[in-house]
């Protein structure tokens, strides 16, 4: 397959994906709150694994992007293996989340040395 033949495919992946999204957006906004909420990381993924495949984008290869088009709803197919999925989503939160508290943590001694240093000059004046 040609590079012209696999962008065309690729963008009619993507713009199906974009229509599947987009019905499902219109079923959660004909839902009652409670069910918005309960299916807010759902919408999360598909937008996100929607973006994934946008046509400028090359990370999954022409045998992947051909089998996923031939998919009635990829975005739920995708979601489904997400859910069964056994990755340890908590280590990767938890580095993250540690990772963040470092920077702050640095950035407050940072502020206080810069705090210290400014009295140590006004008191040298």
């Amino acid at each position: 397959m040609g590079e012209k033949e696999l962008k065309q495919i690729r963008e009619e992946l993507y713009n199906k994906l974009q229509k599947e999204y987009e019905i499902f957006i219109e079923y959660l906004k004909e839902q009652k709150p409670q069910i918005i909420l309960e299916r807010a990381y759902e919408k999360v993924f598909k937008e996100e694994t929607k973006d994934m495949f946008y046509p400028g984008y090359d990370k999954f290869n022409e045998e992947n992007i051909c089998a996923l088009n031939k998919i009635e709803n990829p975005l739920d197919k995708l979601y489904d293996g997400w859910m069964d999925c056994d990755v340890n989503l908590n280590e990767l939160y938890e580095y993250n989340i540690q990772d963040t508290l470092d920077k702050i943590v640095l950035d407050q001694k940072e502020e206080l040395m810069n705090q210290i240093q400014k009295k140590k000059n006004n008191m040298e004046r």
